[in-house]
């Protein structure tokens, strides 16, 4: 979204409420006995900021935001995420299940992965990419590309960006696109069974997949 607005009203029966949810002014419902404002207020949701990102956690018993995050804080410090500057942005529809997609990002040694998103930090720069499950089949991923201000503000930047970065960035969600989507065909084939993966080069995809075993079964041993 984008935008700003000093209230929340609902379009249907424009009932109003203040960015914190409270519940200011309800139109028609004056004859209402019994009717208290404050009982109806909006529901509270947690939300942490880091790096810039607003992270939005439905569980409120859930560990703070900071302290989910472990090392990555430390580890990207010197990137001062929050001071960079979204440059270009992608939408792509992918005709695969969005696991497949975590999947298939998840080999990369520099790619670092948090629900719903996932950043990819070269020395430079840094990409991130948010998506969105449109049920089983398939999955909307948007892609954004971000630069410190001092770069932006080079003579030969958007030059070099047009040239160097966006094609590259181009290149690759086509490249995800291609092999997610014929992924998502093989695993839904006749002939598809169970396979292993790679201790090598898939250690992270075992995890995920035990991550998600572990939110939708419970947590068992030896997977």
């Amino acid at each position: 979204g984008q935008g700003n607005c000093r209230k929340i009203v609902c379009p249907y029966h424009a009932w109003t409420y203040s960015l914190e949810g409270e519940l200011l002014a309800t139109p028609s419902m004056k004859e209402a006995q019994g009717f208290d404002k404050s009982e109806h207020n909006l529901p509270s949701v947690r939300a942490e900021a880091w790096g810039g990102f607003i992270f939005i956690n439905f569980d409120p018993h859930a560990v703070p935001l900071i302290e989910s995050l472990g090392g990555l804080v430390d580890r990207l410090a010197g990137y001062r995420l929050e001071e960079m500057k979204v440059t270009r942005k992608w939408e792509n529809r992918f005709n695969a299940n969005w696991k497949i997609w975590v999947e298939n990002s998840r080999e990369g040694y520099h790619i670092i992965h948090y629900p719903h998103l996932l950043l990819n930090v070269p020395p430079d720069r840094i990409t991130f990419h948010q998506y969105f499950p449109e049920g089983p089949e398939w999955t909307r991923i948007v892609s954004w590309c971000c630069f410190p201000q001092s770069t932006i503000d080079l003579p030969e930047f958007e030059t070099e960006v047009e040239e160097k970065y966006y094609p590259s960035m181009d290149m690759f969600l086509a490249e995800d696109k291609g092999v997610c989507e014929l992924v998502h065909r093989g695993i839904g084939g006749k002939l598809a069974k169970l396979s292993r993966y790679s201790p090598t080069e898939e250690r992270t995809v075992h995890e995920f997949s035990n991550y998600v075993l572990d939110h939708v079964l419970g947590p068992t041993n030896n997977r």
